[in-house]
């Protein structure tokens, strides 16, 4: 299955696991448990979180549980050593480590003080059975770190040599590509531009650790309960539902629903491919008069759901360059939910997004459940709006216990 994401942003130097250091990693299987650990980088402070794009560019291999993402803002490394029963509670096969900056900025500690209480982390991970992906302190300009010495500023240059140097863990080195100034709100928090860079070579480095197989094969089989369902997961048919006023216009696959909730949108839709596979294409316009309003492709199914279960879903997708005043693409079940859907950051015009969307886990169903909405969807900001993407291979699954 191909993936092209137009970022133009350079590029990205990931380093896996020096060959020749020791025994090579045993390639993870699909579906492995991944956990992100961090601080307010990592749960997105700016709104959106690079930990998202890094399972969209690991084309949804891995699974993603309730509490998978701990970034905890303003959190040090020193604390993260302390906490590192919390990460292996969750039983993580691979583990995201961001951490360093706040120890820089807000401790007396030195890189190599700094560095110990990384390997901390990392050597419990690693004694849990789970990869990790370690990502040097990334380049910042904001105030706090601008009235910082220049010898404390150049100690994150020393704490990520100390970084590059492991042999044990993929390393993610962002120095020559990342700039502050452009992919950062504040200078500190990426918005989506650097979010979306951090997360490609974060997503590369996951690539290398976990097989081939992607999700996506799946969507046609018996294992997708909208095949058996007779859900149309093949995008068969042109009757379905358009919902809007003025209604979306062009066609919708049978017992779909192509929808929008503001009188300024103006939704075509068309069928159409992507990667090979049938797919609905939405290309929306006009001038919204809300903030917050949504175009979406739905499906309401119809399903035996029991207290305690967890079902999950997951979409390929691809964004073209060019949209405006979009603030969040994100797809949600009654168990499983994109973060960051009321984003207020915007998405840059030039940057095409392209991979699979697997929402993370939230909660378990509370009880017997009959009927689900799965839903990918795109909420815009008021003013101008612009958007090309393309919906294709839904796939809806009860997930195995102790997966």
């Amino acid at each position: 299955m191909g993936i092209s994401l137009a970022l133009g942003l350079g590029v990205t130097d990931v380093r896996p696991p020096i060959a020749g250091a020791g025994p090579a990693p045993v390639l993870l299987p699909l579906h492995s448990r991944i956990v992100f650990e961090g601080d307010s980088i990592t749960i997105g402070s700016n709104g959106p979180t690079y930990a998202g794009f890094a399972l969209i560019r690991s084309l949804g291999r891995f699974f993603a549980p309730s509490g998978y993402n701990q970034g905890t803002g303003g959190q040090t490394a020193a604390q993260m050593a302390t906490q590192v029963a919390t990460i292996a509670a969750l039983n993580p096969k691979v583990v995201v480590l961001l951490a360093g900056t706040n120890d820089l900025s807000g401790t007396s500690d030195t890189p190599a003080t700094i560095f110990a209480n990384l390997r901390t982390c990392i050597d419990a991970y690693k004694a849990a059975g789970a990869q990790v992906v370690n990502i040097c302190v990334l380049p910042r300009n904001d105030a706090t770190w601008m009235g910082l010495s220049a010898g404390r500023r150049a100690d994150r240059e020393a704490l990520n040599a100390l970084i590059r140097a492991q042999n044990d863990v993929a390393v993610v080195d962002l120095e020559a590509t990342f700039d502050p100034t452009t992919m950062c709100g504040d200078g500190l928090h990426p918005h989506y531009r650097g979010a979306i860079h951090v997360g490609n070579a974060v997503g590369d480095a996951l690539n290398t650790l976990i097989a081939s197989q992607s999700v996506l094969s799946i969507y046609d089989t018996a294992e997708n309960f909208l095949v058996g369902a007779n859900e149309n997961p093949l995008f068969a048919g042109a009757a379905g539902t358009k919902t809007g006023t003025p209604a979306p216009t062009g066609d919708v696959p049978t017992n779909w629903i192509v929808e929008h909730n503001d009188s300024g949108f103006a939704v075509v839709s068309s069928i159409t491919t992507l990667n090979g596979r049938p797919a609905v294409r939405l290309q929306v316009s006009g001038n919204n008069t809300t903030n917050g309003r949504i175009v979406n492709l739905r499906n309401v199914v119809t399903y035996a759901g029991a207290a305690g279960e967890f079902w999950e879903m997951w979409w390929d997708f691809s964004l073209a360059a060019g949209a405006q005043n979009l603030r969040a693409i994100w797809a949600s079940t009654d168990t499983a939910a994109m973060p960051n859907n009321t984003a207020t950051v915007l998405y840059p015009s030039d940057v095409a997004v392209a991979g699979v969307l697997r929402p993370p886990m939230t909660t378990a169903l509370a009880g017997s459940d009959v009927s689900v909405t799965m839903q990918g969807a795109m909420t815009f900001a008021a003013g101008p709006v612009a958007a090309d993407i393309t919906w294709a291979a839904p796939c809806y699954r009860k997930v195995p216990v102790g997966q």
